[in-house]
């Protein structure tokens, strides 16, 4: 069964969750980082995405990191 998702971000001022974007059912990880970026994952996709600036614009500045990914499951980060 496939299902459509919204993924919100709530920054703890405002009354609602803002929509960052939707997902079918095949989102795998989440990580905000400390700058205001956020990274998410599917099965084959590493997506980031400035939450800053769409919080302040509506505009969330989405980048692939990686795609082509086979059947992905987290995320970890090194920290030097």
């Amino acid at each position: 069964m496939s299902s459509t998702g919204p993924l919100l971000l709530w920054d703890g001022v405002r009354a609602t969750a803002a929509t960052v974007t939707s997902f079918v059912s095949d989102l795998r990880d989440v990580t905000i980082t400390p700058t205001g970026l956020l990274y998410t994952l599917s099965g084959n996709t590493l997506t980031r995405y400035d939450t800053a600036y769409g919080l302040t614009q509506g505009n969330w500045r989405v980048r692939t990191v990686i795609s082509g990914l086979n059947d992905a499951r987290s995320v970890t980060w090194l920290v030097p």
